[in-house]
């Protein structure tokens, strides 16, 4: 069973996969913001992860 229909059974329909998609890199963008003395030579360390996520919703 693949994300996406995993969170079509939690709420009904799609609207929950949109909020998702949406808030998702903004919380990753949130969360690199506050680490940035730790990670800033990787930028990429957060939003890889995120961006296969939200793909994982989209399908």
């Amino acid at each position: 069973m693949d994300l996406a229909s995993k969170v079509d059974k939690t709420c009904g329909n799609g609207s929950l996969r949109l909020v998702l998609a949406i808030l998702l890199p903004i919380v990753a963008c949130g969360i690199q913001w506050l680490l940035w003395n730790k990670i800033s030579p990787f930028v990429w360390f957060l939003f890889f992860p995120t961006v296969f996520l939200v793909h994982g919703l989209a399908e």
